[in-house]
């Protein structure tokens, strides 16, 4: 093995008997992938630029999107059967049941694993993006995350599942573009359906809409049990409710001791990917890894807590970043680079006052406790619960300024960007700044002309922050 895979390894906290064991099928992956020595040199710098790989929580972490990476590259020809479950939603953790109960099945939520992995680990995702285009009429385009999985299906990357899962949480186009994908590939599809019309006048929980998700996911589970030909008992669910309990706890008190802290103990750009970490579901092997591994960063962020430290030194302005990007920690890292600390991003808090914080103590079933879950995330929960969520967050720990964060291919996500400008200028009567990327594609980040953005941004900030020091 060359210097520039044993570095590779070696940031990824892989032990020698651990390459040893592994690497025949590892470089099987590799060369369904197309990975070269260049791709990884460029992979090495990438995280090491963007990462803060010093936490040994982080470096377990990556290893573990590595190897969960790798068994969706071998799924075709290791599991009997495929499902894919794709984004928005309730990510791996719907599935997980799958797996648990039927260990030669395959599942996995799909664009979110790729997001987070593609290009940060393999360099990748932009040749999937590209041969996924191909099929876009000019002017036309779906988002990056599903131009991702059909460039990677079609380059038989990704095998062919025998089924796939559809959220139309939040998002109308994913069951479109899942429709599309499963017309292109004669795929079963099921949907789970959500209604669109928010309230703007009321808080969390919507019984209506709870009470319908749950029923759409009783039914999606009756389709896939016919459809795979399996039976998935109703311990096996309450199951894996259990189950993310413990990464889900150790992920919140991360982001709030983000939230409760100058200096900010974390980066966005780890943040991000403990984020996605915690959403998606890990095979067997990487159950125990995967808890363990997020309690380590918890511990190491704990620890910066008490002594004081951070990426960004204390008193610097403290802001919200709405949407980061998934895929590129380099565009995520340029805040830092700013001088800016990012408390949180609003996909992974609720309000401290505990207004939009769902109550589970009456799910007394899988279904109505994820239902819930889901329907209590500001942005699936919609412009009323963002504003709130933003509102209580912002007065409470003292944040100087909010980025708005569009993507480009997401027309949802555009649709209610303005709403929130006017409202976060003359409602909480903060700097906002709008800054157009798309968090599933890497190729929108232009470094130079970002950090200009940012910078400006920053200066901003900056003078706000000491015009309410003279204030109070």
């Amino acid at each position: 093995m060359n210097k520039t895979y044993q570095e590779y390894f070696k940031m990824l906290e892989f032990t020698s008997e651990e390459i040893e064991k592994e690497l025949p099928r590892i470089e099987k992956a590799f060369t369904k992938l197309g990975i070269t020595e260049d791709d990884l040199q460029i992979c090495i710098k990438r995280i090491k630029n963007s990462l803060d790989v010093s936490l040994v929580g982080m470096r377990k972490i990556l290893k573990i999107l590595f190897k969960e990476t790798i068994d969706l590259i071998m799924a075709g020809e290791e599991y009997e059967k495929i499902v894919y479950i794709t984004l928005p939603g309730w990510g791996g953790a719907f599935i997980a049941p799958i797996r648990n109960t039927h260990p030669e099945i395959y599942g996995q939520c799909i664009d979110m694993l790729t997001a987070v992995a593609l290009h940060p680990l393999f360099n990748k995702q932009v040749q999937c993006l590209e041969t996924g285009e191909k099929y876009l009429p000019a002017g036309n385009i779906h988002c990056a995350g599903f131009r991702t999985l059909l460039g990677a299906m079609d380059m038989g990357v990704f095998a062919k599942p025998n089924m796939m899962i559809s959220w139309g949480i939040y998002c109308d186009e994913g069951p479109k573009v899942t429709e599309l994908m499963a017309e292109k590939y004669d795929i079963p599809i099921v949907f789970i359906d959500q209604y669109q019309d928010f309230p703007t006048d009321v808080g969390v929980p919507f019984p209506r809409y709870v009470n319908f998700v749950a029923e759409e996911m009783k039914k999606t589970f009756k389709e896939i049990e016919k459809v795979l030909e399996i039976e998935i008992p109703e311990a096996a669910l309450m199951n894996t409710m259990t189950e993310t309990m413990g990464p889900h706890r150790d992920f919140t008190a991360i982001q709030q001791m983000m939230l409760d802290n100058d200096p900010v103990p974390l980066s966005i750009a780890d943040l991000m990917i403990a984020f996605i970490f915690n959403s998606l579901t890990c095979s067997p092997d990487n159950k125990k890894s995967k808890v363990d591994a997020l309690k380590t960063l918890r511990n190491e962020v704990k620890q910066r807590v008490k002594k004081g430290e951070g990426p960004v030194e204390k008193g610097r302005p403290r802001i919200l970043d709405t949407v980061p990007s998934f895929s590129d920690p380099e565009s995520n890292h340029l805040f830092q680079e700013c001088g800016l600390q990012v408390a949180g991003t609003d996909m992974a808090i609720y309000p401290p006052d505990g207004s939009a914080t769902p109550d589970l103590t009456d799910c007394k079933d899988f279904h109505s406790y994820v239902a819930k879950t889901v329907m209590a995330i500001p942005a699936s929960a919609g412009v009323a619960v963002r504003k709130q969520v933003l509102a209580a967050v912002a007065n409470k720990y003292k944040i100087d300024g909010i980025i708005l964060d569009p993507s480009y291919s997401c027309r949802v996500g555009f649709s209610d960007c303005q709403i929130m400008r006017n409202f976060v200028e003359k409602e909480l009567k903060i700097p906002v700044m709008i800054m157009e990327h798309d968090c599933y594609d890497p190729r929108f980040f232009t470094p130079g002309q970002i950090r200009t953005r940012i910078e400006t941004f920053a200066e901003q900030l900056k003078v706000y922050k000491v015009s309410k020091q003279i204030e109070n």
